[in-house]
């Protein structure tokens, strides 16, 4: 519970990880919130175990696409299940829909 009072007391959320912190715990199928710079990404490891990088927005509704989850090749939005390719991007059921998405260069764990 938060404590005014308590001076290491913070409502800011903790500060995210670097893409590279987050990517080398990350398990496959499972996806990280992150940071690249100043902007808001998420790390993404696919079930095949490639890794990911993609804007932490959902172009459906501006959900974070890190609360998301993994199937296969694709990320899911948690929120209202909009899916996307991880490779390129593309909403299946709504193709003028994309997110941005880059893969990372990093070994398997």
């Amino acid at each position: 519970m938060f404590d005014p009072a308590d001076p290491e007391a913070s409502l800011a959320p903790s500060p995210r990880p670097t893409v590279r912190q987050a990517a080398k715990q990350l398990p496959c199928a499972a996806v990280a919130a992150a940071r690249e710079g100043k902007r808001d990404v998420a790390v993404v490891r696919s079930a095949s175990g490639q890794l990911y990088v993609v804007d932490d927005i959902c172009p459906h509704d501006g959900g974070r696409l890190a609360d998301g989850y993994v199937e296969g090749e694709r990320l899911i939005c948690s929120r209202h299940n909009w899916e996307f390719d991880l490779v390129s991007g593309v909403c299946p059921h709504a193709p003028q829909r994309r997110i941005a998405t880059a893969r990372l260069a990093m070994p398997r764990r």
